[in-house]
């Protein structure tokens, strides 16, 4: 157990070190390598400002309309709603981790990706090119997330809680960047009485 606190609180160090957490810019795009995963999945595109997203291109009367229709209250409501419960779920899966407790990391695991994968994706594609982006970036990380954790032996292993800690911390940077875009996409809408 000392050993798996000792590797998370390393990777939180790399981690802010290297700007993967508390980044003032959370829109600006970036390419990421590839990162090899059990489930053979790639690193999506970081998400942020995409060609004709709203953070590069102003929206038009129509595309401001498209997205007030699509921005209905009950949706934007159910996506930050799945957001907060997969963020508790995360919190869940680091303190199973802290407590060496597998099971119920991935048992907080299935919780997250449900709240993150399932009930999100149900809500796009949206209106907006970089908020649709930064939601699938955020279902594609958190499948990542999902492997990696299931793939976790007991007891787990130093190299896959860095993993682990890395596709986290990853997901938890998607959701900052898409509840960014949302506030701004609102902003954008309140801006035009909608």
């Amino acid at each position: 157990m000392a050993r798996m606190k000792a590797t998370i609180a390393t990777v939180a160090v790399a981690a802010v070190l290297a700007g993967c957490a508390g980044r003032a810019d959370t829109t600006a795009t970036q390419t990421v390598a590839a990162t090899p995963t059990t489930s053979g999945a790639q690193a999506a595109a970081r998400p942020g400002h995409v060609p004709d997203g709203w953070g590069e291109v102003r929206p038009d009367e129509q595309a401001i309309k498209a997205m007030a229709e699509w921005a209905e209250r009950s949706r934007v409501t159910a996506i930050y709603t799945a957001m907060t419960d997969g963020r508790s779920a995360l919190d869940d899966v680091r303190t199973a981790v802290n407590a060496g407790d597998v099971s119920a990391a991935k048992l907080a695991c299935r919780a997250a990706s449900e709240h993150l994968t399932d009930e999100v994706s149900t809500h796009i594609p949206t209106p907006e090119p970089d908020l649709t982006h930064a939601l699938q970036s955020l279902i594609t990380d958190a499948e990542t997330f999902a492997a990696e954790c299931n793939a976790l032996t007991d007891p787990a292993q130093s190299g896959d809680l860095h993993t682990l800690w890395k596709a986290l911390l990853t997901v938890l940077n998607d959701m900052t960047t898409a509840g960014s875009i949302m506030k701004r996409d609102q902003r954008i809408l309140e801006g035009a009485n909608r």
